[in-house]
């Protein structure tokens, strides 16, 4: 159901921008088209290209018909002939179509082509999924087939020639689009595509997060909306000022305190009650059902130092990795310790220690990296060992592990706060720890760090001009970490870090993980959660109580590489609000 919903998130955030009255697109690619490719058959053949789109979401457009579907090509030489498709399985038989050749008028195109099908495709509820697909007849050689995006797990397919058709959904989404038209497209129909809870406890030890992926349905503009979270007989509402234009979504996320401690598998009706400027035509898809789930975030730990000649290309994997994805943002975070090679400038007594978790005597390396110190790797040595330790390939290799990590659901979590002495001369980190009954962690410790990105290197051996370290452990509370006694569900705890005037408190965080300690087992150490907090805060959350109702405005809006930009831009872009709320808004 979790990846359906994410499927479902992904197309919508792709639907419409060219909605006008009685027409809008679904598709996941967002109208976007590639620059390049690099899929290319060999020779004479056909090539075929699918999307899927889900029961689910095209139930909303019931009574209307898809007319036409829109493929873009990075190039027509040697194209003779594209036609356009559905189906309902991908080896099925089309059960709607058009083609168009070099000949015809329209003729094929580089870009764009937007094929009429012969007979429209009618739209009814509960029909199933269907592929909308195209397939282009080549005379040789040529690479035409767009992808864009990030992967949407079970959404695109290619077939080249008389092969099998593949899942090509780890690449992206295809540039490819269904054009539905009719009469009676709904005007007002606000829906909730899915919903997530868990425990937030730097605003609270009761406190709520709520992720909501909401889409409007319908052809008019929906100026603000009201969200209703239900446990037993406690009821919390949020809000949401951010207007959603026709047949586009927006997500939103929002802090709730209900003033009581909520299991861990506790049950949430979430519920958008009322939309501002009208009715809700529809109520039917306005709630959805979530369990209070604790979310497994990500440490990375990378074993580098100056002298590491390779380290260089694999803090650039990190990077890499750690910028793939949005989702990444607040669930992925990285410390360095600079030992494993040598030592330098920036080693800490813990980086040294640290190196017993390579589990294969006194022999380590750099560059290294434990990925929440699971020992998914195997020592290499006689023994046959394991290691929580190894030595990235690549950045896909780093988010495999990272997206494994994430996929986990986790018995405890952890949030921070922070404050500076009168003088910024130090900051204390204030440390919540909540966990639920199905913790099996024998000999818990929490361990808190201060880091700071871009610090000049005084030299770095593989690198030629000035490098920057990025995570470079400033303070922490020591190596293994304050020993956790549990009082009922939570742990609280709290650290002050000095702070050197020369160290720049706009690119440092606190980073804080609970891990197993077992002194007599390297492989019996893995972290069970962790968070971090910018020192200088880029971004707050508001907290909504319950019977609360805030009001957002506008302050800053940014494009999906995180750039500020001056005013909302057509297409998908993150809106941040005055109270802190960020959402993502298609336009």
């Amino acid at each position: 159901m979790q990846r359906l919903s994410t499927i479902i998130l992904a197309l919508l955030l792709s639907i419409g921008a060219m909605a006008q009255s009685g027409t809008v697109s679904m598709g996941f690619c967002n109208g976007q088209m590639a620059d390049e490719g690099d899929i290319q058959l060999n020779g004479k053949g056909w090539v075929s290209c699918a999307t899927k789109l889900p029961s689910s979401a095209l139930d909303a457009y019931k009574g209307n018909s898809i007319s036409s579907i829109r493929a873009a090509l990075l190039n027509r030489i040697n194209i003779d002939t594209l036609k356009v498709w559905i189906r309902t399985e991908l080896d099925g038989d089309n059960i709607a179509e058009g083609y168009i050749t070099r000949s015809s008028t329209p003729a094929v195109s580089k870009g764009w082509n937007e094929v009429e099908l012969t007979e429209p495709y009618e739209i009814t509820k509960n029909a199933g999924d269907i592929y909308i697909g195209y397939s282009f007849h080549q005379r040789a050689n040529v690479v035409a087939v767009s992808i864009v995006g990030e992967p949407v797990a079970g959404t695109s397919y290619l077939k080249m020639g008389d092969a099998q058709w593949q899942d090509i959904s780890n690449k992206g989404v295809i540039s490819m689009e269904a054009i539905i038209t009719g009469s009676s497209l709904p005007k007002q129909d606000l829906g909730l595509l899915s919903a997530t809870i868990s425990p937030w406890p730097q605003s609270g030890v009761n406190a709520l997060k709520v992720n909501a992926a909401i889409h409007n349905y319908g052809i008019e503009a929906v100026n603000g909306f009201t969200i209703k979270c239900t446990t037993g007989e406690t009821v919390c509402r949020t809000h949401i000022d951010t207007p959603i234009g026709p047949t586009s979504s927006t997500s939103c996320s929002f802090v709730i305190d209900p003033g009581i401690y909520t299991d861990s598998q506790a049950s949430w009706s979430i519920e958008i009650e009322s939309i501002d400027n009208g009715t809700d035509e529809n109520s039917t898809n306005n709630m959805v059902e979530a369990v209070c789930t604790y979310l497994k975030n990500v440490l990375i730990e990378e074993f580098t130092t100056e002298k590491c000649s390779n380290c260089p290309r694999v803090a650039g994997y990190l990077h890499t990795a750690m910028n793939s994805s949005s989702d990444y943002s607040d669930r992925v975070f990285a410390v360095c310790h600079h030992a494993g090679y040598y030592t330098d400038e920036f080693t800490l007594p813990c980086d040294e220690e640290m190196l017993w978790l390579f589990n294969n005597g006194s022999n380590c390396y750099a560059p290294a990296m434990m990925i929440n110190r699971q020992p998914y790797h195997e020592t290499g040595n006689s023994a046959g060992s394991k290691t929580a330790v190894y030595l990235p390939q690549s950045p896909d290799d780093i988010t495999s592990y990272i997206n494994t990590e994430m996929e986990l659901t986790a018995n405890a979590v952890v949030g921070i706060t922070y404050e500076f002495n009168t003088d910024s001369t130090a900051v204390t980190a204030n440390v919540t720890c909540l966990k639920n009954d199905n913790l099996i962690c024998a000999m818990p410790h929490l361990t808190v760090y201060l880091t700071e990105d871009e610090v000049k290197s005084l030299f770095q051996e593989g690198y030629e001009g000035q490098y920057y370290q990025q995570h470079v452990i400033r303070g922490y509370n020591s190596t293994w970490g304050e020993p956790v006694v549990w009082d009922g569900n939570s742990f609280t705890y709290s650290y002050t870090f000095n702070i050197d005037k020369a160290w720049k408190k706009n690119n440092m965080k606190i980073v804080a993980a609970l891990a197993n300690y077992n002194p007599d087992d390297a492989t019996d150490c893995s972290v069970e959660n962790s968070a971090a907090i910018d020192l200088i805060k880029k971004e707050t959350t508001g907290i909504s109580t319950a019977e609360d109702n805030g009001c957002n405005e506008p302050a800053e809006y940014f494009n999906l590489s995180g750039q500020r930009i001056a005013n909302p831009q057509h297409g998908i872009f993150i809106v941040k609000y005055k109270n802190g709320h960020t959402n993502k808004i298609l336009k």
